[in-house]
């Protein structure tokens, strides 16, 4: 029974795989891809599904790529493992959920190349990949003039250095370490110019190994950043790649400033000082939403130096600086980046090249200016004056400062230190040419923080509450021992109600006081409305009674600060029966 079985299976295997049709089967690894012009594959969340065929040259290849979500519409995006090979009608393609969509494909050349169609989507990723071959499968791609291995790891991003002549090709043999998960490399260039590349993305199986391929162009110098598009696992190694002599062919001009917008493109700049100089460097945060913290670091020291924090936050859309002092002759990349935890597709990056050559003959200072003419200060401030020699590429700018009085304010290096009240010039001076400018500097008396006046207001249940004032117009922002005030016209005061098992000694305050708008008690509007429900009615005196009999375990119980100081209808300072009294006669009036 059991070899009838069998021989009917076989039959039936062999009369289905000798129908006619265009349909294009899967075959068993090992085995030839069957010829046909069209392959069926379904993108998966998990286990990207694979599928191979192949074509003549000349011939098309019709992909069907169903779409397995039951509920979702996605783009699908097919991209080429290498190019040459085949051409891509259209690289994407929107799917309805549970629909079908097509790819075109055109053999160009005899060669395998991968075709991996995915969704664009971050959370629910689907993807699958058709290995195609096209005539023979024999590459007809030139020999390579230089080849260059790495494998690019999660950790240690392994660095390798290669040089060819402009014209010439380079093959990068890139190999997945992982032994269980294929992925998307991507090479990106530091600099544009110098070579080019063929294709940006490969698609590498566990375990195997894929092909970037490199021309040079010009003369020049420049990084092939290798990484998998794995945020959780990110694999990257570096190609230093020297194209001919290795030089630019066109020198950086001088300058005192550069802008930079560090981005994802990593984006380069070149720019060329004399030693002793001073280059700012303008850093844009390219962000509409977030500010971050950019870093600069230099490639190698003795060239050049910082000059203050290398670290700066820049608010989003805003701009900051990084100065760098030039100190012999040489250069020196510097290379400014984002802090972001977010992943590396949230990195920015830009590079600045910096040539330091030697001074040549002395150039004379022709004038100085400084960020401000007017300053004002608090006994005991201080206040920093910058001062910007002309021009930029001035041989000397040393410069001096001194103060008219120096019992007023005294000056050392730009910081301005206030000493008594009263007014006084500080002026800087070149050391060459003695060029000068001057700022006017008026110093007023430090503000004395307010005395607080505590009182009882109320006792509750199980603490009692007190009142502090600080009189100080309203104008100012007031906070008594760490806690905002409030304005209240009612007390024409900042007050601050405060539950504590006894009154706070007076000493034991710590009040500070900055200018702007502080938040005001909102009374009800209503004459007695003690609880602020709008109308006066039996439940205010209830609620008056309730606090002057310390009904209320605390002042959150008690409704809060707003009502418990509303509560004091007779502006006597307390909540007592008096103004339970007050509630209740007004209430037996408007009734009567």
């Amino acid at each position: 029974m059991k070899k009838k079985v069998t021989a009917l299976l076989l039959v039936v295997f062999l009369a289905v795989s000798l129908m006619p049709g265009t349909g294009v089967s899967v075959f068993a690894e090992g085995d030839d891809p069957p010829a046909g012009k069209t392959v069926d594959i379904t993108p998966e969340a998990s286990g990207s599904p694979e599928r191979s065929v192949s074509i003549d040259v000349g011939e098309t290849l019709i992909i069907n790529v169903t779409n397995s979500s039951s509920r979702s519409g996605y783009d699908f995006t097919a991209t080429l493992s290498k190019s040459g090979v085949v051409e891509l009608q259209s690289a994407t393609v929107n799917i309805a959920a549970g629909s079908t969509g097509q790819f075109v494909v055109t053999g160009l050349a005899n060669g395998k190349v991968d075709v991996t169609v995915q969704n664009n989507n971050s959370s629910s990723n689907r993807k699958g990949v058709i290995h195609v071959t096209v005539g023979n499968g024999e590459s007809e791609d030139p020999p390579a003039d230089e080849t260059v291995d790495i494998t690019p790891e999660a950790s240690g991003s392994p660095e390798r250095s290669v040089s060819i002549d402009v014209g010439e090709t380079l093959i990068i043999n890139v190999t997945n370490s992982s032994s269980r998960s294929g992925y998307d490399f991507t090479a990106t260039l530091s600099k544009s110019g110098v070579v080019e590349l063929q294709s940006a993305t490969v698609n590498i199986a566990a375990g195997s190994t894929g092909q970037f391929v490199v021309t040079g162009l010009a003369n020049g110098k420049v990084d092939v950043t290798v990484q998998n598009n794995n945020s959780s696992s990110n694999r990257k190694g570096v190609i230093h790649v020297t194209v001919g002599s290795g030089g630019s062919e066109e020198s950086p001009t001088h300058g005192s400033t550069i802008d930079i917008t560090p981005s994802t493109d990593n984006p380069e700049g070149s720019i060329a000082i004399y030693a002793g100089d001073i280059l700012t460097v303008n850093v844009k945060n390219g962000s509409s939403s977030s500010a971050y913290d950019f870093a600069a670091t230099l490639s190698k020291s003795g060239v050049a130096e910082f000059q203050g924090n290398s670290t700066i936050n820049v608010a989003a859309g805003g701009t900051g600086q990084i100065i760098v002092k030039g100190l012999a002759a040489g250069n020196v990349d510097i290379t400014i980046q984002n802090n972001s935890s977010y992943g590396s597709q949230y990195v920015r990056k830009g590079i600045v090249h910096l040539t330091v050559e030697e001074s040549g003959d002395p150039v004379p200072v022709t004038g100085v200016s400084l960020d401000r003419t007017e300053m004002t200060l608090t006994v005991g401030g201080t206040g920093t004056l910058t001062a910007t020699v002309a021009p930029a590429t001035a041989t000397d700018k040393s410069v001096t400062w001194s103060s008219s009085d120096t019992t007023v304010a005294t000056v050392a290096d730009g910081v301005v230190t206030a000493v008594a009240v009263g007014t006084a010039t500080v002026t800087v001076t070149t050391a060459d040419g003695g060029k000068t400018a001057a700022c006017s500097v008026t110093v007023k008396a430090a503000e004395t923080a307010p005395e607080g006046t505590v009182v009882e207001f109320m006792k509750l249940k199980e603490s009692s509450v007190w009142l502090i004032r600080i009189p100080a117009g309203n104008d100012r922002v007031v906070t008594c021992n760490g806690q905002e005030m409030e304005w209240s016209s009612y007390y024409g005061a900042h007050v601050l109600a405060v539950e504590a098992a006894q009154q706070p000694a007076a000493a034991d305050l710590t009040v500070t006081m900055t200018s702007g708008t502080p938040t005001a008690v909102s009374y009800p509007a209503k004459a007695n409305d003690a609880n602020g429900s709008a109308r006066v009615d039996m439940s205010d005196v209830q609620y008056v009674y309730n606090l002057y009999n310390g009904r209320y375990a605390s002042l959150t119980a008690a409704g809060g600060m707003v009502k418990v100081l509303g509560a004091d209808v007779n502006k006597d300072g307390k909540v007592d029966a008096a103004d339970a009294t007050l509630v209740l006669t007004a209430l037996r009036e408007e009734r009567a």
